[in-house]
């Protein structure tokens, strides 16, 4: 069998390529995951939110609600800032604010700041979060003029990586779900309960505390409670994390789902275990510096600004064991975990990969359909092109070329195990580099890591933990069928073929390859897998090869599995197989096919 590339080659929407013109598919919805299911648990007793995402044609989008308006966002790490299509915000009835520059895999593009109040993402509600959402006006226009010749659903707008930074989501691509939690949902298992004051300081002055009335501070039912002496305060509390501190700011807890909110006050926080730092400005007509919100921890003369230390008050009780870490649960499942890059000011999740012995930076970018190298990389590497493309992205459209790379590590996962070659899209990416460069002050990327591969490697993205876990389809399927198998029925071309009782057809998976006996006959394949709903698509090469520069297929087929049960469609002569179906594409052995059908049991 010739080798082939066979990681999905999809189009490429939102920052990303259009590989091809094919039809629209079915849209997948969100995969409802058992209840037992130990990361779901964890996230949702944590104080996350599951909303389904909507897979079509290589994008996830989400179902929204602004207003009374339903509309459908790209979920989409690519893309710095949150956009809503000009048409969606004419039909609102939005005002614009001032201009803005948007740049994209076609260039820059202008469009116009667009605050607004009141959106709900799936049963999340983004009024617990901020008072308004700050999203871009853009016209989207090429990209769903492109859904809509695949007929594929419009999108009305684009949930940038800003956005999914600051409500720490986690996106998991094999449940289809996005887990959303607002700022304070992360923040409040360190700061809920009462704190005793230990010092102070108040417009540039001591603030003497009273060991016998001490100022005291309590977080309870979402609400920050202080006392100080004669003073009681209580304020509703949104929360911005700002590198080691947060920033608060304070409303009238009765206001929070107002048609308008308007913060009263507010200052910053910093905890570290049993102590707390804030600094305060609880009037803000009494700051003569023209500082409402502290910067920093001082309180100087005229600021109008409370700088109190607290202690945690000590409660009876047993502590609460802490919770099994993400990254512990998900290794347990075959993952490996990947620390996005840090740099300062780093305002997108990057990850360092290697191509043969180069060092590559890539963009993980959940709205590009495909991975994306820029056009200097694939010369770097000499790759030849396949064919040509058209880029859809918002900055317009762009031409560029498909390229198969036949080796890339990301972190501990090794491509190679899965596939013989992963198709690219090469573009010119300098517009956004550029944006990179002078804006961001980073390294310029080499790329984008795109969706048909975050899915194929059943990819987990953490914001909060700033890691992305991910698992071959290998890794995934492998603790399913370790171990020997025996056949319990066969058929061949059509035919029934009566197992043989005393030397029956016998299955084994071991150290990573696929032995297959019947009769006097033995083969010993090394495999690459993808999974496919609920099957898997196997792909047989001489396991002496795997690591070579050329992999060559010499059989395939098909693969399900459940509990104790295995069945299998081989073609493990090609050969015999009519010209393009050398992979089975269902269960079935029709005459003339060179397919093998079998049906097997755990060997006790």
């Amino acid at each position: 069998m010739t080798t082939r590339a066979w990681m999905p080659t999809t189009l490429l929407v939102g920052l990303v390529a259009l590989l091809s013109a094919t039809a629209g598919g079915q849209p997948k919805t969100a995969v409802k995951p058992p209840k037992s299911d130990p990361l779901r648990l964890m996230l949702l007793k944590d104080g996350y939110v599951a909303v389904p995402l909507l897979e079509v044609e290589g994008s996830f989008t989400v179902e929204c609600q602004i207003g009374t308006e339903t509309c459908r966002m790209l979920l989409d790490t690519g893309s710095e800032w949150c956009i809503l299509n000009t048409a969606l915000v004419q039909k609102l009835g939005l005002k614009l604010g001032d201009e803005v520059g948007m740049a994209g895999i076609g260039g820059v593009r202008k469009g116009f700041e667009v605050p607004f109040r009141g959106l709900t993402i799936g049963d999340f509600d983004t009024r617990f979060t901020i008072h308004k959402s700050n999203f871009k006006s853009a016209d989207l226009s090429d990209i769903n003029a492109s859904m809509n010749s695949r007929k594929l659903p419009r999108i009305d707008g684009i949930l940038g990586n800003s956005f999914l930074r600051l409500i720490s989501a986690v996106i998991n691509y094999p449940a289809r779900t996005l887990y959303l939690r607002t700022p304070l949902g992360s923040l409040w298992p360190e700061i809920e309960g009462r704190w005793v004051a230990t010092g102070g300081q108040e417009d540039g002055r001591e603030h003497k505390i009273d060991p016998k009335a001490p100022p005291k501070l309590e977080f309870k039912d979402r609400r920050l409670h202080l006392t100080d002496g004669t003073k009681q305060y209580t304020f509703g509390l949104h929360v911005i994390p700002e590198g080691n501190h947060c920033r608060l700011y304070f409303f009238d807890p009765e206001k929070e789902l107002a048609k308008q909110l308007f913060y009263t006050s507010g200052g910053i926080l910093k905890v570290s275990g049993d102590k707390l730092t804030v600094c305060l400005c609880l009037d803000p007509s009494q700051s003569n510096l023209g500082e409402e919100f502290p910067d920093d921890f001082k309180a100087g003369a005229d600021s109008g600004h409370l700088l109190l230390e607290f202690q945690r008050e000590k409660v009876a009780g047993r502590p609460v064991a802490a919770a099994e870490p993400v990254q512990a649960v998900l290794e347990k499942k075959g993952y490996v975990a990947i620390p996005f890059v840090e740099e300062k000011g780093v305002p997108f999740l990057i990850v360092e990969c290697k191509c043969g012995t180069e060092t590559v930076r890539l963009l993980v970018d959940t709205g590009a359909q495909v991975p994306t190298m820029d056009t200097s990389l694939m010369k770097k590497l000499g790759l030849k092109p396949k064919n040509k493309i058209i880029a859809v992205g918002i900055g317009g459209v762009v031409s560029g070329e498909e390229v198969h790379l036949k080796g890339l590590s990301i972190g501990d996962c090794d491509m190679r195990s899965m596939t013989d070659a992963i198709p690219f899209a090469a573009l010119d990416l300098t517009a956004l580099n550029t944006v990179l460069v002078q804006k961001h002050k980073l390294r310029p990327i080499d790329g984008l890591l795109g969706h048909s591969l975050l899915s194929a490697t059943s990819a987990i993205m953490d914001y909060s933990a700033r890691i992305l876990y991910l698992r071959t389809p290998f890794n995934s399927l492998w603790t399913e069928i370790e171990g020997r198998w025996v056949a319990v029925s066969a058929q061949e071309e059509g035919l029934e073929m009566a197992p043989d009782p005393k030397a029956p057809v016998r299955l084994e998976f071991k150290d990573r390859r696929f032995h297959l006996t019947d009769g006097t006959t033995s083969y010993t394949f090394g495999l690459h897998i993808r999974r496919d709903e609920d099957r898997y698509t196997l792909a047989f090469y001489d396991p002496k090869d795997e690591l070579d520069k050329e992999l060559k297929y010499e059989a395939g087929g098909l693969l399900k599995v459940s509990g104790d049960k295995l069945t299998v469609c081989l073609c493990l002569n090609p050969l015999k197989a009519k010209k393009g179906k050398e992979f089975p594409d269902d269960f079935k052995p029709p005459v003339g096919s060179g397919y093998q059908l079998m049906e097997f049991r755990r060997e006790k």
